[in-house]
């Protein structure tokens, strides 16, 4: 496991969540996930990661929302890119 890397994947599909999540484990991160953007804000009180891994197009709070509240109470910036994902990191 990469010494104190813990990443947070968030989104409404299990099967890419268990992808991401398979793909990060080989590389020996810790990994969490939420299965919407409500959830994912739970998990950031409960463990809170080092880096999240987030949909842009989900149900009820997209990726760009939970961005804004992420960038709101957790005080880190947030990246996204062209593949719809958002990343947000305390790096």
């Amino acid at each position: 496991m990469k010494p104190n890397v813990r990443v947070l994947i968030v989104d409404d599909e299990a099967g890419t969540r268990a992808a991401l999540k398979s793909l990060l484990e080989t590389e020996g991160y810790a990994v969490d996930q939420a299965g919407d953007g409500a959830a994912a804000l739970e998990r950031l009180v409960e463990q809170p990661p080092d880096l999240v891994v987030t949909d842009l197009s989900m149900p009820n709070m997209n990726g760009l929302q939970l961005c804004r509240r992420l960038r709101a109470i957790w005080n880190r910036g947030c990246y996204q890119d062209s593949a719809s994902t958002g990343l947000v990191s305390n790096r």
